[in-house]
């Protein structure tokens, strides 16, 4: 038995298992363990510590790139595709949800913008009202302060209080992490997001499309609701 196998195989049955509720059927849900799989060794290091959350989240995004792909709203046929640059980086997201709260506000929403929704920093320094100089400098000061929290001893361990919602997929929330979106002031899109991650609401994907921008959120159960604004 390698490493990477000792390490999954305490949490293979319940991951196994989150996989048929995220899907809805064993089939799919074997398809997308074999995924999840395939994206955690690929990014498995022998001193890395990985627990049932870790691969938990591999798996929700994972399933979340499998959403994407059947184009819940599609636009027409003449239009540009959508790309996303950062498509499948969950060792950043991982992180990120993991220490967010040891990182200042700025940090937190760069990194968001930047690293885990794709965003250049000269379109991050028009939305928040900074320069593309500022961006860059506290951008390469926020990955080095996340990567030195992902390398202390309790890493991806750290234990967060977290109060959920009774209502996870409140449009109330939602609209308050896009007004701040839109506004740029980057309290409130921190504020907004943590609300949405405490209420177990994730914001898998965020991106500009002509004047519109689109926000992707996924509720506890894996589906998927977009919702466009005007910029």
């Amino acid at each position: 038995m390698t490493q990477f196998e000792r390490v999954l195989e305490p949490h293979t049955a319940a991951l196994k298992a989150y996989c048929n509720s995220l899907t809805g059927n064993k089939a799919d849900g074997e398809d997308l363990f074999q995924t999840s799989m395939e994206k955690a060794y690929r990014t498995f290091k022998e001193d890395s510590v990985l627990n049932k959350a870790y691969f938990f989240r591999i798996a929700k995004h994972a399933w979340i790139d499998a959403l994407r792909k059947k184009t819940i709203r599609s636009l027409p046929l003449t239009e540009e595709p959508i790309v996303d640059p950062h498509e499948g980086d969950l060792n950043i997201r991982a992180a990120f949800e993991a220490m967010a709260e040891r990182l200042s506000v700025r940090q937190s929403v760069l990194i968001l913008m930047i690293d885990i929704f794709g965003f250049t920093a000269r379109e991050t320094a028009s939305r928040i009202g900074s320069t593309e100089g500022a961006v860059k400098e506290a951008l390469k000061r926020a990955r080095q302060r996340l990567t030195r929290l992902a390398a202390e001893p309790e890493g991806y361990e750290q234990k967060k209080t977290t109060i959920h919602s009774s209502e996870p997929m409140s449009h109330e929330l939602m609209e308050l992490f896009i007004d701040a979106f839109r506004s740029g002031n980057i309290h409130q899109i921190y504020r907004s997001y943590s609300t949405l991650r405490a209420s177990g609401l994730d914001v898998a994907k965020v991106w500009v499309h002509e004047e519109y921008v689109y926000f992707d959120f996924l509720d506890p159960n894996g589906h998927l609701l977009r919702i466009s604004s005007k910029k």
